[in-house]
């Protein structure tokens, strides 16, 4: 395709360019067909020239393109869609009005004169691109055909001003509009007042979508006739929602009167909805019906929001708090300072909240007082309202808040808050709290921050902590150990291996291990130390998953030795290992125990090395010759289609040679040639 596109594209330079030695002689079909066969192009520039081109094969080129539009599922008119569609939105550009019009009346002549309704609205659809008072004008006649009656409003909906406004105004007269949902939604985008009588009379339809439709278009005018209209069909429905949206319509009448100056009414329909809205099923519309209020009398509105505030139902209640924020300046947090003590319990945090998501600093002191308030929710949400508002220079806050407060919700939102606004010089001021913090849960929150920021000098404040009382403690420090490891603490790590059995803490040493040595630059010396300590028989199962975390080949030595020569036990630890060796250097002693003859291992070994060198960081080719290895020793089908799929994922040469010998073998066939395909 592209190679074809590229040609086209040459033979159109060749034809542009000897266009100016010679003139040109085609036949208009010819340049017809030789322009349609150009399209889709792949550069807009040059599609935009083809499009000069094809206004320039004048009206009877130009109508024999259009012939081409034909019924769908009667041939195939791609190309010439495709250009009438393109030149549409060519000549919809400023700049060429005059272009436009010669093809917006020839479009025009093709919706009007063709039978077939698809192709009818195809045109149709052009002049929502180009369509102008002639189109305007000739929609009148589509407006009542169900079939394109929909495009027919777009078009007029695209055109605007006046004349279109009039056009739909003018249709809803008709009592068997096919499509009077359409153009009263249309109306209703223009805000048209020129038809409310007849939206009215469109209510009494037992069709919902239209009924909706009229009473949105009746809101949208703003009409004094609409009025008793809406408020009496949000009354029939107690006010609640349903499908014609008569409640929501009354809201958005509420708003579009208030624009135009009308604050009298707005606040009538407003506060009667706040009035009558007291069940889930209208507490949506009794917020909206407040925010309403609100975006029109800002502060002065406040005795509403205070009044929502204490509403039992959260929904409503919050709605209120929140929407207070939009208010501006800091009159707003002053009026909430003053009420908070008076506020319902349910609300303080709730008010806090919003104090904090708004950042206003003249809730700073509230905020913070509030962190030793006796009421848990009102604390939890004071940790995170003054974290927004006062960022670092509250962190000395917090940390007593989490000293001073050990339910488990005041830990996690102290935490919470702390970590958002905390570097490391806040860190720094969590040491001494360790120490005098009195509650468990204090201090397993302290480790558990300082930890978050892995400052290597927090080891020696922790460590005397793995011997704490309080278990949950004593696991926080030892969780922590990895986040301050440093090499030379490997051996306070082996010791305190040494001196644990529970399986939780020993996991957490090994991870520690393991990160301390991962810090040293050498590879090869990274496991030095702990090979040290291997020859303690207590300590060697603790260690051997560690050593796989640190590699090296006298590390991977030591564990393909300690597996030829251990007991099952043993050779199952350092199976293990290896399988999770840190890179695939351990493929080879893999590769060693697979082909040892060792029947227990021999079948993980093979799936272990596959893996490793399946996720190895090296070429294609050496993935290859390290497959190729392993293929004699694959002892089921399984284990062949194995090694030929993942050698069907190498682009090599090489590759497709390997399992091409394998295509003969009615067991490896299949997947040898889709490998070969794959590789191909």
């Amino acid at each position: 395709m592209k190679i074809k596109n590229i040609l086209l594209t040459v033979l159109s330079l060749l034809l542009i360019s000897s266009s100016s030695f010679t003139q040109d002689k085609r036949t208009l079909e010819t340049k017809i067909a030789d322009l349609l066969a150009q399209l889709p192009a792949n550069d807009l520039q040059y599609t935009n020239k083809l499009m000069d081109d094809m206004y320039a094969l004048g009206e009877e080129g130009l109508k024999k393109i259009c012939d081409q539009i034909i019924p769908a599922g009667t041939g195939d008119d791609t190309r010439p869609r495709f250009a009438v569609e393109t030149l549409s939105r060519y000549l919809s550009q400023k700049g060429k009005e005059n272009e436009k019009a010669v093809w917006e009346k020839l479009c025009i002549s093709y919706a009007a004169l063709q039978k077939d309704p698809g192709v009818k609205d195809f045109f149709i659809k052009q002049l929502q691109l180009i369509g102008g008072e002639q189109t305007a004008e000739a929609m009148k006649s589509f407006l009542s055909d169900k079939d394109i009656c929909n495009s027919a409003v777009a078009a007029l909906t695209s055109v605007g001003g006046r004349s279109a406004e009039k056009i739909l105004a003018e249709s809803l007269k008709e009592k068997d509009l096919p499509c009077a949902a359409a153009v009263m939604n249309a109306l209703a985008g223009m805000k048209s007042k020129a038809a409310v009588n007849e939206y009215i009379a469109w209510i009494t339809t037992a069709d919902v979508s239209t009924k909706a439709s009229a009473y949105n278009a009746l809101a949208q005018s703003g009409d004094p006739l609409a009025y008793n209209v809406l408020l009496n069909a949000a009354k029939s429905c107690s006010y609640r929602w349903e499908s014609t949206g008569a409640t929501s319509a009354l809201l958005n009448y509420a708003k579009n009167i208030a624009q135009n100056g009308d604050i009298k009414t707005m606040d009538k329909i407003c506060k009667l909805l706040i009035r009558n809205c007291n069940d889930k099923l209208t507490m949506q519309n009794k917020s909206a019906a407040l925010e309403t209020y609100v975006s029109f009398h800002g502060i002065k509105a406040f005795p509403q929001i205070l009044k929502a505030a204490r509403h039992s139902d959260s929904r409503y209640r919050n709605a209120a708090i929140n929407m207070s924020a939009s208010i501006p300046g800091n009159e707003v947090a002053k009026k909430w300072i003053a009420f908070f003590p008076k506020a319902i319990p349910e609300a303080k945090p709730e008010i806090l909240r919003m104090l904090g998501n708004s950042g206003n600093e003249e809730a700073e002191v509230l905020a913070e007082s509030a962190l030793a308030y006796h009421d848990g929710t009102v604390r939890q949400a004071a940790a995170e309202a003054i974290a927004k508002i006062s960022g670092k220079k509250v962190a000395t806050s917090l940390i007593s808040y989490i000293t001073k407060h050990p339910d488990a919700a005041d830990q996690e939102a102290a935490v919470n808050a702390f970590k958002s606004i905390a570097g490391n010089e806040e860190v720094i001021l969590l040491y001494p709290a360790l120490d005098y913090c009195t509650s468990s849960s204090g201090k397993k929150s302290i480790i558990e921050l300082m930890a978050w920021k892995k400052m290597h000098p927090q080891l020696k404040m922790v460590m005397p902590y793995t011997s704490y009382t309080d278990e949950s403690v004593r696991s926080a420090a030892y969780k922590a150990l990895a986040a301050f490891a440093q090499p030379e603490d490997q051996g306070d790590f082996i010791k305190l291996l040494a001196d644990t059995e529970n399986p939780e803490y020993t996991a957490s040493i090994q991870e520690a291990l393991a990160s301390a040595a991962g810090k040293i630059n050498d590879p090869e010396k990274r496991s030095a130390e702990i090979l040290k300590a291997l020859g303690n028989q207590n300590l060697k199962a603790k260690l051997i998953p560690v050593l796989s975390k640190t590699g090296g080949r006298e590390a991977l030595n030591a564990v393909l030795k300690e597996f030829e020569n251990g007991n099952p036990e043993m050779r199952e630890t350092c199976f293990k290992a290896l399988s999770s060796w840190t890179n695939y250097s351990a493929s080879s002693a893999l590769y060693e125990i697979c082909t040892s003859g060792n029947k227990t291992y021999e079948a993980p070994s093979f799936e272990g090395y596959v893996q490793q060198i399946r996720n190895a960081p090296i070429s294609d080719e050496e993935k290859l010759l390290l497959f190729r290895k392993i293929m004699p020793f694959a002892k089921s089908a399984e284990q062949k289609n194995e090694i030929l799929n993942e050698s069907g994922k190498l682009k090599t040469y090489q590759s497709l040679f390997f399992v091409a010998e394998y295509i003969d073998n009615p067991t490896t066939s299949a997947v040898a040639a889709r490998s070969a395909m794959n590789i191909a």
